[in-house]
Formats: structure tokens, sequence, C-alpha cells
């Protein structure tokens, strides 16, 4: 859909149910559709919604940065502390999506967003170390989701 279409969607939704909380999130990464994330937050504002976006933290672009200042909260998904897991769990078409989404997390928190940082509490994850990582990369929260294997 275009920022216009989902824009529609947000503003029917609010009246509607006059719920305020919306969700950024696809079956893909929404940063991969950029250019509609943007408009979208750009033609909602004052729609009374209050948005989350969840995202891998991979490719993001200048205007993404520049429109966290519409976003409440930005969660990062961050399944590793290190390249190796990452790289073994994610399975990254390009290589460089670790750093990519460390040095986004970085950067978002240095924009002021409210950066949440998750990972999975899996046997094979530690994350402890997620955690620490998460906070040296300037992530405001930190939250695990839990693991049935």
């Amino acid at each position: 859909p275009s920022g216009r279409e989902l824009n529609d969607l947000v503003r029917d939704w609010v009246d509607k149910t006059g719920a305020q909380s919306v969700v950024i999130q696809g079956e893909g990464d929404p940063l991969a559709a950029a250019d509609v994330v943007c408009e979208t937050l750009r033609l909602a504002q004052g729609s009374g919604a209050q948005f989350r976006l969840n995202t891998l933290g991979v490719g993001a672009t200048d205007a993404i940065f520049d429109a966290l200042a519409l976003v409440e909260t930005v969660s990062v998904f961050l399944p590793a502390a290190d390249v190796s897991k990452y790289d073994e769990m994610l399975r990254p078409r390009e290589p460089g999506a670790f750093e990519d989404a460390c040095a986004f997390v970085r950067r978002a928190a240095a924009s002021g967003a409210h950066v949440e940082v998750t990972a999975v509490d899996r046997p094979d994850v530690d994350v402890a170390a997620v955690e620490a990582l998460a906070t040296s990369l300037g992530a405001a929260q930190f939250r695990t989701r839990s693991w049935l294997g």
C-alpha cells in the first residue's frame, strides 16, 4: 500500500476504535519500504496515533532517521551480540548487517528517539551480552521475548 492508503487506515482505525497505538512492521523489514513509512508518518501526524517502528535496523536512509521524530518507540531486534551468531541466526542477504543494525541503534538513540532493543531468550544466545551491547549503543530499554523450543 501507499503512504496515503496507510494513513487512511490509521485514521479510520483511530476514529473507529479509539485505539492510539499503531505498530509499523511487516513480513519483511519496514525499512525496505522507507518511502512509504516516511510518507505514512508524515501524513498521519495529528491523527492521534502513537507509532512504534519494529525493525532489524538494516538499510536505514537519512529520511528514516528524520522520520523517527514522529515515532514514539523504535524497537530493534538484535538476536545476538556478535557478528558470527547474528549471521548464523538471520542469514542476511548482504554482508555487514550486524554492523548496520548496531549503527542504526546508535544513530537512532543519538537522535533522541526512544530505542528499545529486543532479543529472544534462547539457550544458544548470550542474552546478557546482547543487553550489554544494546546499552553500550545507547538503547533506553532492553526486552527479551520468550522462546519455546
